[in-house]
């Protein structure tokens, strides 16, 4: 989640304009992309991918996800999660995609 505020806000690049002494001015458009009312995507929500749902529903995020099975009605209810049968229609949805997935051989 913070990887992905980070990102959407250009926090890193705004850090790099502002602490400069010289700096006397910082423009509005350097604020980047809005979080609240945006779609994250989740690719593959296990319990990771769950996780970071709960925390993207405190930020009034729309959830789609794709997984290789449907999680249960109850576990979509509580975050808000729309499930994605195809995987293509999650990345044209989305403004925001996370990957997260177990590094396996």
């Amino acid at each position: 989640m913070a990887l992905m505020l980070a990102s959407a806000r250009r926090l890193v690049e705004g850090c790099q304009i502002a602490v400069p002494p010289n700096t006397e001015h910082f423009a509005i458009d350097w604020l980047g992309d809005e979080v609240i009312g945006a779609t994250l995507g989740i690719i593959e929500m296990g319990s990771i991918g769950y996780m970071v749902a709960k925390r993207a529903k405190a930020f009034e995020m729309k959830i789609l996800y794709h997984n290789r099975n449907q999680r249960k009605e109850e576990e979509e209810q509580a975050v808000g999660a729309i499930y994605c049968k195809k995987i293509e229609d999650l990345l044209q949805e989305s403004d925001f995609v996370m990957l997260v997935v177990n590094l396996t051989p």
